[in-house]
């Protein structure tokens, strides 16, 4: 069986020495997980944040928007209308399309969904999960901490219909 083509949008490229130096780039998170599954997948990373975007939805069989501190609602961003134009064409061709954070809420305003922002400040948190798929602790259920979660200020609300 042919691998499948995933197409990941790259939308954050942190350059901190902080993070940037440190950790791997969203990129290479989400193959690594990706990696970890019994199916084969071929990646193109497009750096959006850039300006690159597919020329076409048929180039992959499927995209992947990652997330960045940006905000969606941010039309300055001089690449952000390329990237609504792109989802809705992907929409339009049935091309399937998964967004992290800033990806989802690119998605659903793209799609005509309605971002508001959330009251209070960033939050963060790691939460304890079961999985199969983790090596078993010493107890015998399996258990690991994966990725830390964090919440963005802004929240999608999707079109009536949509789900």
């Amino acid at each position: 069986m042919e691998p499948l083509r995933i197409g990941i949008l790259q939308v954050n490229h942190d350059k901190s020495e902080d993070i940037g130096d440190r950790f791997p780039d969203d990129s290479h998170r989400f193959r690594d997980l990706f990696d970890q599954l019994d199916t084969r997948f071929r990646y193109r990373v497009y750096m959006t944040i850039g300006g690159e975007l597919p020329e076409s939805p048929d180039e992959q069989d499927g995209f992947l928007i990652t997330g960045s501190p940006l905000s969606a609602l941010d039309d300055s961003l001089p690449w952000l209308a390329g990237l609504m134009d792109f989802i809705r064409e992907c929409d339009r061709a049935k091309v399937p399309m998964i967004g992290a954070c800033f990806g989802h809420q690119a998605i659903a305003r793209a799609l005509g969904g309605r971002l508001v922002k959330r009251e209070g400040d960033i939050t963060s948190a790691s939460s304890r999960m079961n999985s199969w798929r983790c090596r078993p602790a010493s107890t015998g259920v399996p258990t690991c901490r994966p990725f830390t979660c964090f919440m963005r200020m802004r929240w999608p609300i999707f079109r009536p219909g949509a789900g």
